[in-house]
């Protein structure tokens, strides 16, 4: 059987991470023995992972472990440090700090073990990882990114890059045309079933007569959801539309400031931020809109997720969402800005027409057959 390795940054809940765990799970492990390695102590998703992947969470430094802990209690430091000129000192040390700690890990001894394949499924240090540490026959990265910061001349070291969309693949070719050549596209894959089932578990919303919106996503800058924020205060303190509840699902170190803003704008009845939830799937099943406010995506995952439980979805022009929305036809494309955004939503909430034509064009979309092609790649990808 041939051997292969996938390495990435985590297991907690994240779309790479969802989209890891989904991609493992349709692995004919018949013809394949798996190894994952996780570089950070991260395990919130670790009992979904299939259980024929062999498992090793890696100790980059146990030096790095303080600065793991800094990162954890940022939110905390940075209230100390706020609008101090040591702020940014503090962030820019804490970052070259772990910075030299993985570039010292980097540089010891390669494993021993030989792999056939080897999959840096993400960005940044993983794939130095993969490069540096891990011995294959052939290395691949998968690139998820909605921008093109991440790729350096360590990528021309790679034998395949495999970008999650057309879209990216495109901007990849125009940007490094060195590196064209290696470019493939492998979509997310979707388990229909699965998401429908756990999208039935229950409804958050089933005694609430509201207007209900739904972003699903970690609380990070670039997920756009200060432009949630800001829409939902045009809808509800400008236009006057009360009766409209956003739920975020998700948790992340945006958290302080988004709730600050949050309550700036007296909408503590009408935004509410979840938390982490394992099951985000009945919020999504039972809202009236998804919306996807990101500044950047690659794919976007959530969309897809959305689309297959016949939502209506408002989302920012990204890379991602260009590739998954028709515009007006299996969804709508608005600004990265909130006035546009509210707009949309108000336009979609008074357009009954557009609202039924939206889910009925998504109900046609033939997601088993977007499957089966993606698989046949992936099995191509690892039978090499």
């Amino acid at each position: 059987m041939k051997k292969i390795l996938f390495v990435n940054y985590s297991l907690n809940m994240g779309g790479v991470e969802k989209s890891l765990i989904e991609l493992l799970n349709h692995i004919d492990y018949s013809k394949y023995t798996v190894d994952l390695h996780i570089l950070r102590d991260e395990k919130e998703l670790v009992n979904d992972v299939n259980s024929n992947v062999n498992i090793s969470f890696i100790n980059t430094n146990g030096s790095i472990k303080f600065v793991k802990y800094l990162y954890k209690h940022m939110d905390y430091l940075n209230s100390l440090l706020k609008r101090n000129f040591l702020h940014k000192i503090f962030v820019h040390a804490m970052y070259h700090l772990g910075k030299l700690f993985e570039s010292l890990f980097l540089i010891t001894k390669p494993f021993e073990t030989n792999y056939d394949t080897a999959i840096a499924y993400n960005q940044g240090y993983v794939v130095d990882y993969v490069w540096r540490k891990i011995k294959a026959n052939y290395k691949v990265v998968f690139y998820h990114q909605g921008h093109m910061k991440s790729i350096t001349n360590k990528y021309k070291k790679f034998d395949n890059i495999i970008a999650v969309s057309g879209s990216i693949k495109e901007k990849i070719e125009t940007s490094f045309p060195l590196i064209k050549d290696k470019v493939t596209v492998i979509n997310n894959l979707l388990d229909c079933k699965k998401i429908t089932e756990l999208s039935l578990e229950t409804n958050p919303f089933a005694h609430d007569s509201d207007r209900i919106i739904v972003t699903v996503g970690r609380l990070s800058k670039e997920k756009g959801l200060d432009i949630a924020i800001d829409a939902c205060n045009y809808l509800v303190n400008v236009k006057k539309i009360c009766h409209l509840k956003w739920y975020i699902v998700g948790g992340g170190i945006e958290k302080n400031r988004l709730m600050d803003k949050i309550q700036s704008y007296q909408l503590t009845n009408h935004v509410f931020l979840t938390g982490s939830v394992h099951n985000p799937y009945p919020y999504m099943k039972n809202c009236d809109i998804y919306v996807q406010p990101s500044y950047v995506e690659s794919y976007c995952l959530t969309i897809s997720e959305a689309k297959i439980l016949d939502k209506p979805i408002i989302s920012t022009r990204t890379i991602g969402a260009n590739s998954l929305i028709i515009d007006g036809q299996t969804g709508i494309l608005c600004d990265i800005d909130y006035l546009d955004m509210a707009n949309k939503i108000e336009d979609l909430m008074g357009n009954d027409n557009l609202y039924d034509t939206i889910v009925e064009n998504i109900k046609k979309i033939d997601f088993g057959k977007i499957n089966r092609t993606n698989l046949e790649a992936i099995d191509k990808l690892l039978g090499r």
